[in-house]
């Protein structure tokens, strides 16, 4: 109990271990106080984790994960709707989230809104791990044991409610977030092996808040029995939903880096063994090079989806002209759409990838007609509209798909040849080609007026066709692609000139 009243002290005596509560903080913590002081708990509330992380660091936190030390979380918020009631108050709804190991929720957790607030009660805990699970025998602990089996030492601290200090129970915490470090509370090797999801935590954490990686995460991220344990422990359903968040991030070209340097890309991307086989050597580098350049086109100028869906786009874009093995049907798939199918498991995004890679092909074939608006054919006309039409919002993100199909690291790495290089992607003047280059496409699309190109109705509907061509059956639909091809190619074409139209290709059609 002295040395944590010494951490205590040290802690909330530095500027950097203070924290200033916003108004409806303190109003909540007292409230808490009075429910620990008037039902007579002899309970310890301590705030966890993120939320005296982003105090300390600035960041505005909603969320708040109140630590109980002598009870379960869900005893604590029903002690809490006790008070609530007795003093008049409306009793917040207590939802209580069972552990779930798989979605790495180890112990029970009771929700409750408060004010615009939303709480996490949950008991201080200590856990062991077997050999084989990266989910731990869970029991209650100490602040001390708690705090040492997070995953990082700016994870681990508390903030206690009833005296207002910081509490670095590491002795590492502070100082590892004043020189923006991400290091394990135990040795990084243990820590990854008991979980491995956490090396992935570690990247998205680094790439998030701009910290360096401790050299002892940087070697045991990189050793064999790391790699294998995220491979075999870790649901896919884990590893996907981290990728995402850290693609989604401020700084997901970082990361991309970081997975690189530590070896991770197959199984990050779940490659099955018997695919990475067929893949030829050297492959990784300009997969992640063009997920690279693809975040530092994007990052800062579309939304967060988008961003993520780009750079997936891109980082399989080498591998564009790679068949997944067929399945039990015998129906095939592009290898990057069935790679996001099992990184990330959405058959959405996975059929995105898809589509806007075919579209920026498709961008990449016209190219060179983006400089004379008035040398596009009809049948270019078509072929960029059907790209927009295909992919919507997203087509300005197949346009710089198109430019990176042109760059060393963006051709297909299936030629034998495997011409294929890792440059330096990030300089300025290859960033700024590159802007030129989609502002071209941008004008050339927009003064084709196929900028919103799938919101074009078709001018004669269906049963207009039926009756002007006097057929049914299979023509009609030949008829109806045929004409929105040739809306595409005239866009301020009338309804008579596209019945016209229809009529020149009646005997085509039949």
């Amino acid at each position: 109990e002295r040395e944590r009243e010494a951490r205590m002290v040290s802690s909330s005596s530095d500027e950097s271990g203070v924290i200033k509560l916003e108004e409806d903080e303190q109003k909540l913590f007292d409230l808490l106080k009075n429910v620990v002081k008037e039902l007579d708990l002899s309970t310890e509330l301590r705030c966890a984790g993120g939320w005296v992380r982003d105090k300390l660091l600035g960041r505005k936190s909603e969320d708040i994960d109140i630590a109980v030390d002598n009870m379960t979380g869900e005893s604590f918020a029903n002690r809490f709707n006790e008070y609530l009631v007795s003093h008049g108050g409306e009793k917040s709804h207590v939802a209580v989230i069972q552990s779930n190991p798989d979605q790495s929720k180890h112990l029970e957790t009771a929700k409750v809104k408060y004010q615009g607030l939303e709480i996490d009660f949950v008991n201080l805990r200590s856990e062991s791990y077997a050999s084989t699970s990266r989910i731990p025998e869970i029991e209650f602990g100490t602040a001390e044991q708690d705090a040492t089996r997070r995953d990082f030492t700016i994870n681990a601290l508390f903030f206690n409610i009833r005296n207002g200090s910081v509490e670095d129970l590491t002795l590492k915490g502070l100082q590892d977030l004043r020189n923006h470090l991400i290091r394990t509370p135990l040795p990084a090797l243990q820590t990854f092996l008991d979980d491995p999801l956490r090396v992935m935590r570690a990247i998205r954490f680094a790439s998030r808040l701009n910290f360096e990686l401790h050299q002892d995460i940087i070697e045991a991220a990189s050793t064999s029995q790391v790699k294998d344990a995220l491979e075999t422990k870790v649901s896919r359903e884990r590893i996907g939903t981290e990728l995402e968040a850290t693609l989604e991030g401020p700084n997901p070209a970082f990361a991309l880096k970081l997975v690189r340097s530590f070896g991770l890309l197959d199984i990050v991307l779940n490659i099955p063994k018997d695919v990475r086989g067929d893949l030829p050597s050297g492959y990784v580098d300009p997969c992640i090079n063009c997920a690279i350049f693809m975040a530092d086109m994007l990052v800062g100028k579309v939304d967060k989806p988008k961003q993520k869906i780009g750079i997936l786009s891109a980082l399989l874009l080498p591998l564009r002209d790679f068949s997944a093995p067929a399945d039990k049907k015998g129906n095939g798939k592009s290898l990057p759409e069935y790679l996001i199918g099992l990184c990330i498991n959405k058959k959405k995004d996975a059929a995105m990838v898809r589509l806007l890679q075919q579209a920026s092909c498709d961008m990449h074939s016209v190219a060179g007609c983006f400089d004379d608006v008035s040398s596009i054919s009809d049948e270019n006309k078509v072929k960029l509209g059907l790209a927009v039409r295909s992919v919507k919002e997203l087509w300005v993100v197949a346009s710089v798909l198109s430019y990176i199909i042109d760059l060393p690291f963006g051709v297909s790495v299936s030629g034998e040849d495997g011409a294929y290089s890792a440059v330096n992607i990030t300089t300025e003047e290859l960033i700024g080609k590159a802007s030129e280059y989609i502002s071209k496409v941008e004008r050339t699309i927009s003064s084709l007026k196929l900028d919103r190109a799938w919101e074009i109705k078709p001018l004669v509907n269906g049963k207009e066709v039926m009756k002007l061509l006097n057929a049914k059956g299979r023509i009609i639909g030949k008829a109806m692609g045929e004409i929105m091809n040739w809306q595409l190619s005239h866009p301020d074409g009338s309804i008579e000139e596209c019945k016209t139209f229809l009529m020149g290709i009646e005997n085509r059609l039949k």
